[in-house]
């Protein structure tokens, strides 16, 4: 596609809530997007690779994660784009199996709206 504008955010942070484990995890990525369209609004993809860490436990590492994304953006200013997208993210993760305790890691994943600004 001649009008596909790929760049590379060099690093990128959030929150991650997952309300069922009552944890919250903060990630720091790299995010490899493209859009698809040149203009004022714009479909995209991307990729977002980076590792979280646990904020109840002094941001102790919890695992590498994987977040592909499709969205829209919509550019704000010539540097700024405001983003929204739906994606599924994955990420290695520590259980703990009641009642006796035992540590296990696992997969787990999620699907996660993303909101952001771009600059």
């Amino acid at each position: 596609i001649s009008n596909t504008s790929i760049y590379f955010n060099w690093i990128g942070t959030g929150l991650r809530d997952y309300f069922e484990f009552e944890e919250t995890f903060i990630p720091f990525f790299a995010d490899f997007r493209a859009n698809l369209m040149d203009g004022k609004f714009s479909p995209y993809i991307s990729l977002a690779l980076g590792y979280n860490f646990q904020l109840e436990n002094s941001l102790e590492k919890e695992g590498v994660m994987i977040n592909p994304t499709v969205g829209m953006c919509m550019k704000l200013s010539e540097n700024t784009i405001f983003n929204v997208g739906l994606g599924y993210e994955m990420q290695r993760m520590e259980f703990i199996e009641y009642p006796s305790y035992n540590y296990f890691n696992k997969n787990s994943g999620a699907v996660s709206l993303v909101v952001g600004i771009s600059f």
